[in-house]
């Protein structure tokens, strides 16, 4: 079991023994992701003094994220377990994009709106993990309940800076290019969901190659994660 931090699972099926070109290409895209998630922490946190509150929230869940990954590999080495990490930190990262839409959305800021959310979730989460899947299995129920949460906070805020007439040049706007991120990565999970299902009952190879083409869907998120914080000085605020 490989686990990619924005914040998915992605179940990883194949023999090495068959497979050595696929697990050779596994091999170098996780090196890859790897690099990649350190290159957007490092670029939040080298601009984390000029991001306004939001953007600072999502530079944080990027750092979590990597110190979670370097807790689940040493978990995965000693205790041949780490599905306990990322089950809470699951929980987290939720509980920051919530945040995270309540501070972009004027609508959510004033009523803390997202505050709502984020309790919505909390209960949902301890209902999977208590009844449903437990810490012994991927909670696949919440990070499913997590992601349609996430698109559509996404799309409901684009909706909202389209509507709003005093918002202009959306394109230089920072969090505009991190809600499309989110949007991608989200509805290419979604899709490979869909897919793996399908081809673990047909056949391994094209499941490989599907989660070989998810973790490059990270990195590139990850990489335009860390393009924006870089490139944030250069960007408007709302209003400007």
């Amino acid at each position: 079991m490989a686990i990619n931090i924005l914040l998915q699972p992605i179940t990883i099926i194949f023999n090495p023994k068959k497979n050595i070109p696929f697990m050779t290409t596994r091999i170098i895209m996780q090196y890859v992701l790897f690099g990649s998630i350190i290159f957007s922490c490092v670029s939040g946190l080298y601009r984390f003094k000029r991001l306004d509150t939001a953007s600072r929230i999502l530079s944080v869940l990027i750092s979590l994220g990597l110190v979670t990954e370097i807790l689940a590999a040493y978990s995965a080495k000693e205790f041949h377990n780490n599905l306990p990490i990322y089950i809470v930190y699951s929980l987290i990262e939720y509980s920051l994009f919530c945040l995270y839409f309540n501070t972009i959305i004027h609508a959510f800021s004033e009523k803390k709106i997202g505050l709502y959310f984020g309790v919505l979730g909390l209960l949902f989460w301890i209902i999977d993990i208590t009844f449903i899947e437990h810490f012994n299995h991927v909670n696949s129920n919440f990070l499913f309940f997590e992601g349609l949460t996430i698109i559509g906070l996404s799309l409901f805020s684009i909706l909202q800076w389209i509507r709003d007439e005093d918002f202009l040049d959306m394109h230089r706007y920072s969090h505009f290019w991190f809600i499309c991120i989110f949007i991608f990565f989200w509805t290419l999970t979604y899709l490979s969901w869909g897919l793996n299902y399908y081809s673990n009952k047909n056949s391994q190879q094209i499941a490989v190659i599907i989660n070989i083409v998810l973790e490059f869907v990270n990195i590139t998120a990850y990489t335009g994660f860390g393009c924006v914080f870089i490139l944030y000085p250069k960007m408007k605020k709302r209003y400007e």
